[in-house]
């Protein structure tokens, strides 16, 4: 799904003027990066996102000759957006990784306190 979307932004993108920031769309993609597996999704998927921007400004100014101070601005903004998502993405799953070991680690302990519970329980009924 991640790959439709960047391909239809990507095609958006090269069929778009330089002066509109198609490629801060990409958030989108990064976004929907949370759902894949691996700590590091994010961060491929962010260089991906920027390569394709790349190859879109390359293309345009191939097309056009020159690169405006507009479009150069779109492009730096493009990636401030980018890079920014994947910084809140990696950050956002990172610590949902160390909550889920939490998690884990409450779980252990409240069950082991139940069977202790339980055994002292089970000694006080036979006295």
């Amino acid at each position: 799904m991640a790959t439709l979307i960047a391909s239809v932004i990507f095609l958006v993108d090269l069929n778009t003027d330089r002066t509109v920031a198609v490629s801060a769309m990409y958030s989108v993609v990064i976004l929907y990066s949370w759902l894949l597996p691996g700590k590091y999704a994010s961060i491929y998927t962010a260089l991906i996102c920027t390569l394709l921007t790349l190859i879109a400004v390359i293309h345009t100014v191939e097309i056009s000759d020159n690169l405006s101070n507009l479009s150069g601005l779109n492009m730096v903004i493009s990636f401030v957006v980018i890079w920014t998502c994947v910084s809140l993405v990696f950050i956002a799953k990172s610590s949902f990784s160390s909550l889920e070991g939490i998690n884990k680690q409450l779980s252990d302990s409240s069950a082991t306190l139940f069977e202790k519970v339980k055994e002292l329980d089970e000694k006080q009924d036979e006295l």
